[in-house]
């Protein structure tokens, strides 16, 4: 292009300048922003995904152990009479329990337990006592007078005898869940079963349950079933409780069953009894198989984020499952929020840098033509020094010795090279990040000085917006692994406690785990025991036997026993050592605090548990001592249960056996007296014989008796015939 005057030339020239040196600084501020910005949003986008993935995880996890208490109750309560029962056909055993035994067991579990929607046993034909012509048609039992029993609980909570129905039913229900399920499956399994949700009748009203069932076996054969029922109403509750706590409710919680049965869904209770893939009508394949193999499934779409976590149920094999479905715009609102924010204070900042460029290329522009207008004729110096700085050339020297204009104008052309390289020094520090690089505007006037500085002041404040965004993200992740440790913790001790343990064994167990979870000096757990009002002591943990410090305490008596009448904790801080003393092999201190709190189990006391600690307890470890003592709470409670159920089988045991003795001792006795009658039907048979012989010889003398009459009778003829001859020879 060619121009017919220098001042056209100048001002073209240096506004190319100006251009690419303003376009450079805003282009790469740009690109930098946009990076900075690029990455906060990925990150951001990133951790929140990962924390909903952990909370939704652990979330299930949870309701899955809730749902996995109660029914563990059950399936616990239903293996001990199934065990109990057992012993009828156990010879060693020889347990006599007739059905008036059996039915008075059920019906005091079934009031003691009031979750229990009812209690039942199941045996096969004539399997319990041979009777069963004897009790056809009688209260509760049906036609065929097997011992079918079922105590349930009305809806007003009253308890009743009912004969259980359709145990031997193939049919199904519209789920293909058969009617005779609960009595079919663990004969044909043999193993205990966690019965898929399935509606029955209960004192004439419907009532969808699960059913915890145990066989009656010895020696491998099938002899009937004991079992538990729990009302599904539970699980729709926890379902629809955690589904408000996450993320406002926008999500769904479901519980399926083994075979796909749907237990409980968040906002639509009506699914209850339904199968997952009226739940899920696409892509409920992967879940289904991931609930059945006992697996955690991680599935994201586009638009929804969806865990499965499983629910082992003791030791049925057949775990159900915990399927939460979460939108991903509701888990990443806040970022989606914070990525508009970034965009708008971006572009704001942008347009403010562009505003003040082609500010400062209007006034630069201006002065130029103003500045040419003062020349008269094209200086070679000026033009040279013009292209060069034109060619993005900073490191350019106007010398000059002029002092008219021309040398004015070279040597404010050397000042404007020396603030541009100024500016470029400037922009090369923010371009490196360099934030703190000092701008020192010459003048007032100095626009674009002042337009850096003002760019500098926005990137800074933009930075330390997302500082403190990242350091509030950095604090709802520590809140986060706060949570995370305590339901690990909880996660751990229920696994410590997994499984039949005694009450001492299982005490044990949760001192320990409880105190070294806690980092605790020492711990105790006492056990109450309502006949003697006393509490015992069940586990230590680093606790040695002292004279102030009783291994049994009544109701009221010191800490533990006040712990147990009020029924509420009792934190002690600055113990003296006159109090307590901690024993190690390297030093004797009292503890700084120490923390007892008492074990409750749908309000009934099971214990205390005390933990002396040398630190004091954060929010975290206070949480995780709190909820640790309801789950203690609920594990003595099976175990007094399991204990009780053994000591009731020990003392059937020991009944059996004086009778076994009493029957021994009749049999000796029987022996005997047989050995006496055979001795005295040996006698009777020998008098018999003398008798017989007597009675010959009395025979024999008779007969010689009357053989001897006759002689004399013939003898007395005799005598009479002489006499009379005599007489007739003395007459004559």
């Amino acid at each position: 292009m060619k121009f017919r005057s220098l001042r056209m030339r100048l001002v073209v020239m240096f506004g190319l300048c100006l251009l690419c040196t303003f376009g450079v600084v805003v282009g790469y501020s740009t690109y930098s922003t946009r990076r900075i910005e690029q990455f906060i949003l990925l990150s951001e986008s990133a951790f929140a995904t990962q924390n909903a993935e952990e909370l939704l995880i652990a979330k299930a996890t949870a309701i899955g152990l809730s749902i996995e208490v109660k029914m563990e109750v059950a399936l616990d309560t239903a293996r001990a009479l199934a065990n109990m029962f057992a012993g009828i056909k156990n010879p060693t055993v020889a347990l006599d329990v007739d059905r008036d035994k059996a039915n008075g067991i059920l019906r005091s579990l079934t009031i003691q337990n009031e979750d229990f929607l009812g209690a039942y046993t199941v045996w096969e034909p004539n399997a319990f006592d041979g009777l069963d012509d004897l009790y056809a048609n009688t209260v509760g039992h049906d036609a065929s007078g097997r011992f079918i029993s079922y105590w349930n609980r009305g809806a007003d909570g009253e308890i009743q005898l009912e004969p259980s129905q359709d145990y031997e039913n193939q049919e199904t229900f519209a789920n293909d869940v058969r009617k005779g399920e609960y009595y079919l499956l663990p004969r044909e399994l043999k193993k205990e079963c966690a019965i898929d949700p399935f509606s029955y009748p209960v004192q004439g009203q419907t009532v969808w349950l699960t059913s915890l069932v145990a066989p009656i076996l010895y020696n491998g054969t099938f002899y009937g079933i004991a079992g538990v029922d729990l009302r599904v109403d539970f699980i729709q509750a926890l379902a629809e409780q955690v589904n408000r706590q996450l993320y406002d409710g926008v999500g769904r919680v479901s519980i399926v069953s083994y075979q796909g049965i749907v237990a409980a869904v968040s906002g639509a209770p009506e699914m209850v009894g339904k199968s997952i893939s009226d739940l899920m009508p696409t892509d409920w394949q992967d879940d289904f198989k991931a609930i059945q193999a006992g697996q955690i499934n991680l599935s994201r779409a586009a638009d929804l984020l969806q865990v499965v976590v499983p629910l082992a149920l003791g030791r049925t094999e057949r775990p159900w499952g915990v399927i939460i479905e979460m939108p991903q715009n509701a888990i990443l609102v806040d970022a989606q929020t914070l990525a508009q924010n970034v965009r708008i204070r971006s572009t704001q900042a942008i347009m403010q840098q562009f505003g003040v460029g082609l500010g400062v290329m209007l006034l630069a522009v201006l002065a130029i033509a103003f500045v040419s207008n003062r020349l008269a004729r094209p200086l070679q110096t000026a033009v040279n020094a013009a292209q060069q700085v034109s060619a993005g050339r900073l490191d350019v020297n106007v010398a000059t010795t002029l002092q008219d204009e021309v040398g004015q104008v070279l040597l404010a052309m050397q000042q404007m090279i020396t603030y541009l390289r100024e500016v470029a020094a400037v922009a090369e520090h923010i371009s490196n990040q360099d934030l703190q690089v000092a701008i020192a505007p010459k003048s007032e006037h100095d626009v674009l000085n002042h337009s850096l500085g003002k760019m500098v002041t926005n990137l800074q404040r933009m930075i330390r917006a997302n500082e403190t965004a990242l350091r509030e993200i950095e604090q709802q992740n520590q809140a986060m692994q706060a949570q995370n440790w305590v339901k690990d913790g909880l996660t751990q001790l229920n696994n410590e406690l997994a499984g039949d343990h005694p009450l001492r064994e299982m005490c044990q167990i949760a001192t320990n785990f409880s105190a070294r979870y806690l980092n605790a000096a020492q711990g105790v757990l006492y056990t109450y025991h309502a006949e003697p009002q006393e509490l015992q002591l069940h586990g230590a943990y680093a606790f040695s036997a002292r004279e102030h410090l009783s291994n049994t305490y009544r109701l009221g008596e010191g800490v533990i026993g006040q712990v147990a009448l009020e029924r509420t904790p009792i934190l002690l801080t600055h113990v003296s050592a006159a109090e307590r003393l901690i024993q190690t092999g390297t030093l004797s201190a009292p503890p700084l605090l120490t923390d007892t709190l008492p074990l409750i189990y749908n309000g009934e006391l099971y214990g205390v548990l005390e933990v002396a600690l040398f630190h004091a307890l954060d929010e975290r470890q206070q949480d995780f001592l709190e909820q640790a003592a309801k789950t203690i709470a609920t594990k003595l409670f099976s175990a007094m249960q399991t204990e009780r159920s053994q000591e009731l089988l020990r003392f059937t045991e020991v009944a059996l056996f004086e009778a076994e003795q009493a029957r021994i001792e009749a049999q000796q006795k029987a022996q005997e007296a047989t050995a006496a009658n055979a001795r005295l039907e040996e006698q009777q048979q020998r008098l018999q014989q003398q008798n017989e012989e007597l009675q010959q010889l009395t025979t024999q003398l008779e007969e010689q008796r009357q053989h001897v009459e006759q002689q004399r009778e013939e003898l007395r003829q005799q005598q009479a015939s002489l006499a009379q001859t005599q007489a007739e020879l003395t007459r004559k």
